[in-house]
């Protein structure tokens, strides 16, 4: 017998996709699924009904709830509920999961934020979040950052398996050819030689090596899928499924899924993967591994997932229970747009894990966000690295200010920016400009961006100083300098001016004239490589023969090690540099004389890749940063501050001139350009 709780689940007409198998083979598979989505609600009800009676419903354990306190001492408490900042496609769950969860446990309230999974690990890692519901994993960036803040990773649970219904944000992932090939399947082994390149045994780039016949044999492969840049987490995932290799340099990122099936239609030797719900005539899904996209154990489906801190407190640890029970899964199966319950294997292994966790030791290293740092009128946060520097100022500004006395909480640019994000942190002091990913949870948590007051230039070419942004060659490469157009040319394809492959293009002769240029530099993921890409490459494409690593130091050992090579690198002090390398200098324009970096030419502005340090503000009603936070940025650019500033040259640090700061004073006083 079903509880009255799962019947009424059922009776309401409500259906999950896994009973509705389809063949997903052939070129009509998409639509398939995507029809038996739209089935009349008698079919979904009996669909739900069959469902609740399988083997798999009865094998869940019924949820039997246990006593749990409110938690008001908590951080993520506020205005008597508990607040959840996460995945916005998870609304209808979670609506269903609260009216539950309050049937049992009446004096619960839920305060629900969900703008969107970039909001969630900022607002787990800083208390402000019960837990972070996500539509994708956490990335390495958010994971690392997550560690500085908390001193500990963050903890997975599998909520449900992904949707195919068209509505759905989050679905598991196809592998699309052309419906004119011919090829029916592939392992998982040939999907990661074709998209990524180092793979063992070889990489696969013709569709001939796959074992197409005839015409197909010698036809070259283009993949394409959703850009390592891009938000939603596919890409990271299809990565982390090809052992974290690089995509091959043939491949062609694109923003969204409509994009990667619109180029997959229209280009009979593209293979693409996107979200497996993405529908077009033009277009079929492979099976991979013989498994179709909706099998159990299918190579590339995903989950819904809420992340947990590593030893969650009463409440979380109840509120999961519940989800693992055949109420909660039943109660996610009726939700729109019908994410895939989980098996009884999937619930069991993290009910242990859940349980495993309750049971552990504290951490030595866990650090539990500070109940009160609401409170506080003025949080900075930044790098450690200017630990000296803002004791100094604040020490001033306190002495100024009387009663502002600003809190440091010193945690890294990566944890600043989340910080400010997630409105603890009252003023983010970065040795960077915030990288594309970093602003992401800004649009979803604050509505915009933050304000970017540039109060120092950082980094210059001396003796134990922090380089800035800089290009680097092989110590015997001959080459004098390169203006900003030539980078751009050698690191991008589809120059308006044309693209830059050889060492002779750029004036080298006798055995350098015919060598191909090697080009090393960092992944482009969202961070580094994507930022510069944006801001100095007119946001084009990296060159095909572009190398990239994950570790600078590892790019820099690339062309330390190779003769022909040219790595950009992010800023790095001067003695972590291999001595076969050296910094190449550079020039604004045609025009403009060679700049190695040196002290005055990074301060007079004539380098032209020179780096800032930023002060980020939220801004408030009016678009306008806080007073007292304003005030401390103005301190920033007073003669005071920049004294301050000047007399840390050692830190690498460079003070402004009077025309960027009276452009600073402009944008912090509403009447400059946004950035």
């Amino acid at each position: 017998m079903m509880s009255p709780l799962l019947h009424e689940h059922a009776i309401n007409g409500l259906a999950t996709f896994d009973s509705l198998r389809v063949n997903l083979t052939g070129s009509s598979i998409l639509n398939s699924v995507l029809r038996a989505f739209l089935s009349t609600a008698s079919v979904l009800a009996v669909t739900l009904v069959f469902l609740l009676h399988s083997a798999t419903a009865a094998e869940l354990p019924a949820y039997v709830p246990h006593q749990v306190a409110l938690p008001t001492g908590a951080t993520y408490w506020d205005h008597d509920a508990v607040t959840i900042v996460g995945y916005n496609d998870m609304d209808a769950i979670f609506a269903k999961l609260n009216a539950l969860f309050v049937r049992y446990h009446p004096r619960f309230h839920f305060n629900m934020r969900l703008p969107g999974t970039a909001a969630a690990p900022a607002a787990l890692a800083f208390g402000v979040s019960a837990f972070a519901p996500m539509g994708a994993e956490f990335s390495a960036h958010e994971a690392a950052t997550f560690n500085a803040i908390t001193g500990d990773a963050p903890e997975p649970f599998r909520v449900a398996h992904c949707s195919l219904d068209p509505r759905a944000k989050s679905a598991p992932i196809g592998i699309f050819v052309n419906a004119a090939n011919p090829i029916a399947s592939l392992t998982t082994l040939q999907v990661a030689q074709v998209f990524t390149t180092g793979q063992k045994p070889a990489d696969i780039t013709f569709w001939g090596q796959l074992g197409l016949p005839g015409e197909w044999s010698d036809v070259p492969i283009h993949p394409v899928g959703i850009a390592e840049e891009a938000a939603g987490g596919l890409s990271s995932f299809m990565l982390a499924k090809m052992h974290g290799l690089p995509f091959a340099p043939a491949f062609d990122g694109f923003p969204q899924s409509v994009d990667v099936i619109k180029k997959v239609s229209q280009d009979v030797a593209a293979i693409g993967f996107a979200s497996g719900n993405s529908s077009e005539t033009h277009v079929k899904l492979l099976k991979i591994e013989d498994r179709v996209i909706n099998d159990d154990n299918y190579a590339y489906d995903r989950f819904l997932l809420i992340y947990v801190r590593k030893r969650p407190d009463a409440f979380v640890a109840e509120y999961l229970r519940l989800i693992f029970s055949r109420e909660g899964q039943a109660a996610i199966a009726s939700a729109e747009p019908h994410y895939r319950p989980l098996l009884a294997s999937e619930v069991t292994a993290d009910l242990s894990k859940l349980d495993e966790l309750r049971n552990a030791k504290p951490s030595l290293s866990g650090k539990l966000p500070d109940v009160n740092q609401r409170t506080k009128p003025l949080c900075i946060m930044g790098s450690r690295d200017f630990q000296s520097l803002l004791q100094q100022v604040d020490e001033s500004f306190a002495a100024a200010y009387r009663g502002s006395r600003p809190v440091l909480k010193l945690q890294g640019t990566a944890a600043a920016l989340e910080g400010l994000a997630a409105g603890l942190a009252s003023v983010a002091i970065c040795d960077r400009a915030a990288w594309p990913l970093e602003l992401r949870p800004f649009r979803q948590l604050q509505g915009n961006e933050p304000l970017d007051i540039r109060i120092a230039r950082i980094g210059y070419a001396a003796a134990n100083s922090q380089l800035p942004v800089a290009v680097y060659v092989n110590t015997i490469n001959p080459l004098a300098g390169l203006t900003l157009l030539r980078v751009r040319q050698i690191f991008v394809r589809g120059n308006a001016e044309g693209d830059i492959t050889n060492w002779g293009q750029l004036g080298l002769t006798g055995s350098w004239g015919y060598r191909a240029i090697h080009i090393f530099g960092l992944r482009d993921n969202g961070g580094f490589a994507t930022a510069t890409r944006h801001a100095h490459f007119d946001s084009l494409p990296f060159s095909r023969a572009y190398e990239p690593f994950n570790e600078p130091g590892d790019a820099a050992k690339a062309a330390a090690q190779d003769p022909f090579g040219i790595v950009l690198l992010d800023r790095m002090g001067v003695n972590t540099l291999p001595p076969e390398i050296r910094l190449l200098p550079l020039a604004s324009g045609h025009q403009s004389p060679y700049s190695a970096a040196a002290y005055d030419d990074v301060r007079n502005g004539k380098y032209p890749l020179s780096d800032y340090l930023h002060a980020y503000i939220n801004r408030t009603a009016g678009n306008q940063p806080d007073s007292i936070i304003a005030e401390y940025v103005r301190f920033l650019l007073s003669p005071a501050g920049q004294q301050m500033i000047a007399a840390a040259k050692r830190m690498g640090m460079v003070a402004l001139d009077a025309r960027e700061i009276r452009l600073e004073f402009a944008k912090l006083n509403g009447h400059g350009a946004r950035r």
